[in-house]
C-alpha cells in the first residue's frame, strides 16, 4: 500500500500540469480507484486513508505556508478530495462506479471552475469610486477623454506585458458586439502604462479593434484602481462609481462574477 500510495501522490501531484480542473478530477479518481483496490469488509476500514497521506502532507504544507487563507483558498478543494473519494469508496464500494464517475466528472468542471474564480477573484480589493481627476486620460487620437454621468462603461483594463490580455481583444470585441444595441453601455478599453512603453507601440495593439481604447500617462493608475492581476474588466456607472470588477467570464456554467450576469440585469 505504502508504493501505491506514492504512486497515487506522484500522479496526484504530477497532473497540477494541466490545470486545477483536471488535477482535481484526476486526484479524486485515483484515490477512489486506489482505495476500491484494497477495500475489505473485514478488515480495519480506516486504514484506506493512509493511501491519502503522501498527497496530503504535500498540499496541507503549501496550503499553511500562505500568510492569509485567500492566497492558497483555490488549493483546499484539491487537498480535501482525497479523503472525501476514500470515504465515498468505503461506503458504496464497487457499485455504481461508471455512473459515480461521470458525475464526477461533470460537477467537477462546474464546481472547480466556479471556486476557482470565487477564490482567485481579487474584487474584494474593488474601490468604490475611481479618481477621475487623477486618471489623466486621452483617446487614441490624443483628445482629453471624461466619463459621462449618463453612460454605462465597461472596461478592459489591460497593459503591454500582459499576452493575455492581448490575446482577448478579440472576445472583448465579441462581448462588446453583444450589447451593441445597448445605446448607453460603451465597451472600452484602458491601458494602464509602463515606463517602458511607447505610445505608438501601445496604440497599435488596439487600433484594429471597433471598441474605444484610452490611454493615461500616470504611472500609479494600477494602484489607483487597485488593480494586482490582469487582464480585468470593470464596470463604471455615474461617471466614477465601480460596480464590477473580475475577469471577462461568459460562460453559462460559471455563477461566480460572470460579467454577463451584471450586462443583463442592467
Amino acid at each position: 500500500m505504502i508504493l501505491l500510495s506514492l504512486l497515487c501522490a506522484a500522479i496526484s501531484v504530477l497532473s497540477g500540469a494541466l490545470g486545477w480542473t483536471i488535477q482535481f478530477i484526476v486526484v479524486g479518481l485515483v484515490h477512489y480507484s486506489t482505495a476500491l483496490l484494497f477495500f475489505n469488509p473485514k478488515k480495519a476500514k480506516f486504514k484506506l486513508f493512509l493511501i491519502a497521506v503522501p498527497f496530503t502532507l504535500i498540499y496541507i504544507s503549501a496550503f499553511l505556508s500562505a500568510k492569509e487563507f485567500r492566497d492558497t483558498m483555490h488549493i483546499f478543494p484539491i487537498l480535501i478530495i482525497p479523503l472525501f473519494s476514500i470515504a465515498f469508496a468505503l461506503i458504496l464500494n464497487k457499485r455504481y462506479y461508471f455512473v459515480l464517475a461521470l458525475a464526477y466528472l461533470i460537477l467537477s468542471f462546474v464546481f472547480i471552475e466556479n471556486w476557482l474564480k470565487a477564490s482567485l477573484d481579487d474584487s474584494y480589493l474593488m474601490v468604490d469610486r475611481i479618481p477621475v481627476e487623477q486618471l489623466n486620460l486621452n483617446s487614441i487620437g490624443g483628445r482629453v477623454f471624461e466619463f459621462h454621468p449618463d453612460t454605462t462603461y465597461v472596461v478592459d483594463l489591460w497593459n503591454s506585458a500582459c499576452k493575455v490580455c492581448i490575446e482577448k481583444f478579440p472576445q472583448f470585441e465579441a462581448l462588446a458586439q453583444d450589447y451593441s444595441h445597448k445605446k448607453d453601455l460603451v465597451f472600452m478599453s484602458l491601458n494602464i502604462p509602463l515606463k517602458r512603453d511607447k505610445q505608438f507601440n501601445v496604440k497599435s495593439l488596439v487600433r484594429q479593434y471597433q471598441f474605444q481604447s484610452v490611454f493615461s500617462k500616470n504611472y500609479n493608475l494600477g494602484k489607483l484602481l487597485n488593480i494586482k492581476s490582469f487582464p480585468k474588466l470593470m464596470i463604471v456607472k455615474n461617471k466614477d462609481s465601480i460596480v464590477f470588477k473580475g475577469s471577462q467570464i461568459n460562460a453559462s456554467h460559471i455563477f461566480v462574477n460572470n460579467i454577463n450576469t451584471y450586462l443583463k440585469s442592467m
